[in-house]
């Protein structure tokens, strides 16, 4: 529930005969950055000394920001850098390209300083008005943005998880290469969250969904139990202050019934979910949201047409529902009986430009898969060929799928809306991860 316009501190270093340049550059990015949804602060119009750049960092570190930007306007001397060598947040160096200026030598000596201290920084070079070098910019600023959100999230884990990637080997592992912090919730709490859920939030709930033109087929207590399942979850992430919750819906909350819908809603409301006990899709899935702000489509491979470059992904239940072409196409149908009590969402996913990711082990370090594709929505006759009640995504990839089957070491794998591929190289850069782009 926790997602914000990108919050980013500017500064522009120049020399004093550069000044009235220097101006005109800040203005510019000023002005290109708005246009990306950057909540910019500028620290300060133009620092030319090194007094001055220290007052503006003691704003900057009484802040809460994303990253600072540095653009680098002319020549400046290496004591005014210096200050800049901070390791606690993103910074990325933008050099104008100024040749009368001499920019480049002081930009290319920032980031040797960067570099030197092991910090996180990114390196732009061109002008703020320059082709595409703003939308260049806003990519590092929402690479920083998932970055500094993950070091700060509170995960709660709910139930007893000892399987597979959740057994705490693997949390201790996470929390020490993320600074993340796991909050252990009993699952008897759940309970009394459901019995706290009033009548009147319920048929708010309800109307909401009848009024977004949802059809229903599910029983009616089923139904009822669904939303309260999700009020309830809604009410226990708020109260204990967390940004993503991880469980095992068939195992450690069987008796619970299944929480397809619950999912599906939380993800709508902007908290990332993962029903699976699966801490690295977990991650993947606050990785793409707190980098992008979009809801995530978590599910398994369950066909690829290798020649048609077709992947066909399921979820067992539960998508946001924002995903659909319509609201209008969205079914909520009983659960397969098989899989639990409860309810499953159906329909597929809108046409779009997507991307693909999956967190792994790889050979000596965590790695991202990321590709891209285009999703496109099918016949309801076409979900009828394996199982018509769980949501589907039909993915055209860009690349090869036998690449990305030889990559991936899990089935499941994680869909965004938009192509932000360059946003994610940059994420696994700042998170130290390796990148395989498919």
């Amino acid at each position: 529930m926790r997602h914000h316009p990108s919050r980013v501190g500017l500064i522009t270093l120049s020399s004093r005969q550069g000044l009235g340049r220097a101006l005109e550059y800040h203005k510019m990015a000023y002005e290109e950055l708005r246009r990306y949804n950057i909540e910019l602060l500028p620290l300060s119009d133009v620092i030319t000394s090194v007094d001055d750049l220290h007052k503006a960092l003691e704003g900057f570190r009484l802040g809460s920001m994303d990253c600072l930007i540095v653009l680098v306007s002319s020549m400046v001397s290496e004591e005014l850098l210096r200050p800049l060598m901070l390791k606690d947040i993103p910074v990325l160096i933008w050099d104008v390209g100024d040749p009368g200026l001499i920019s480049t030598a002081s930009s290319l000596q920032l980031k040797g300083l960067l570099r030197r201290i092991h910090a996180k920084y990114g390196f732009i070079y061109g002008r703020p008005r320059e082709g595409r070098v703003a939308s260049h910019v806003a990519s590092f600023v929402r690479a920083s943005k998932g970055y500094v959100s993950l070091h700060s999230a509170r995960v709660g884990v709910l139930g007893d998880l000892k399987k597979g990637s959740s057994h705490p080997d693997a949390l201790e592992k996470f929390l020490k290469h993320f600074g993340i912090e796991f909050v252990k919730i009993e699952t008897t709490s759940l309970k009394r969250y459901v019995e706290g859920v009033v009548e009147d939030e319920l048929r708010g709930i309800s109307q909401e969904l009848h009024e977004r033109g949802i059809k229903v087929s599910a029983s009616p207590p089923m139904m009822l139990h669904s939303l309260k399942l999700y009020l309830a979850i809604r009410r226990l992430a708020y109260e204990k202050k967390l940004d993503a919750l991880l469980f095992d819906c068939r195992r450690g909350l069987s008796d619970y019934g299944t929480l397809c819908l619950a999912s599906s809603l939380l993800w709508e409301d902007g908290f990332p979910i993962d029903c699976y006990a699966d801490l690295y899709g977990l991650m993947t899935a606050m990785m793409a949201f707190f980098t992008t702000g979009h809801v995530v489509f978590s599910g398994f491979i369950s066909n690829v047409e290798v020649h048609d470059r077709i992947i066909r992904i399921l979820s067992c239940g539960g998508a946001p529902i924002s995903m659909a072409p319509d609201p209008r196409n969205v079914l909520i149908s009983n659960q397969r009986s098989d899989w639990g009590k409860g309810v499953s969402l159906s329909f597929s996913v809108k046409r779009s430009r997507v991307t693909l990711l999956r967190l792994m082990e790889g050979e000596d370090s965590l790695a991202l898969l990321i590709a891209s594709g285009e999703s496109f929505p099918v016949p309801r006759e076409r979900l009828r060929e394996d199982v018509e009640i769980w949501p589907h995504l039909f993915l055209k990839l860009d690349g090869n799928p036998q690449r990305l089957l030889s990559e991936l070491d899990d089935g499941k794998v994680h869909v965004i809306l938009g192509d932000h591929r360059r946003d994610f190289v940059g994420l696994a850069r700042l998170c130290e991860l390796k990148s395989l782009l498919i």
